[in-house]
């Protein structure tokens, strides 16, 4: 597990598919670092489609949100998708709402579990090659 500022993180892959777990606080400080983590996996591995579990993150500002919409952006231009793990009744359901209220989510149509979230991207790719 990496850790950056108030915010650690861990990559995991299942399916073929790279899984960032962000912990803790996901604000102005760890933005940057983590952003970096970001492009880093998704330019080196090559990676098109990755999942982004939030839902054990306590808190996120409008950077962290800012950070979700540049990778959304970056994986799109290389034609593939983020979606992101945060379950409607889990503990961080005030990250979620803030999400909704910014529109933000519609973006990435959060899912409740990894599993979701991996069967979402074996849609889009199954859709994208028929």
């Amino acid at each position: 597990m990496d850790t950056i500022d108030s915010c650690t993180f861990d990559v995991t892959e299942r399916n073929g598919i790279p899984i960032m777990t962000l912990h803790g606080k996901f604000d102005i400080y760890a933005s940057a670092s983590v952003f970096g983590a970001l492009k880093e996996q998704i330019i080196r591995s090559e990676v098109t489609h990755l999942i982004i579990d939030i839902s054990d993150l306590t808190q996120i500002d409008s950077t962290g949100l800012g950070v979700l919409y540049a990778t959304h952006k970056l994986l799109r231009t290389k034609g593939g998708s983020l979606v992101l793990v945060i379950p409607e009744n889990g503990k961080n359901q005030h990250i979620r709402r803030s999400m909704e209220i910014t529109g933000i989510s519609r973006l990435f149509a959060p899912t409740e579990t990894k599993e979701e979230a991996i069967e979402a991207i074996d849609r889009l790719v199954a859709v994208t090659t028929t």
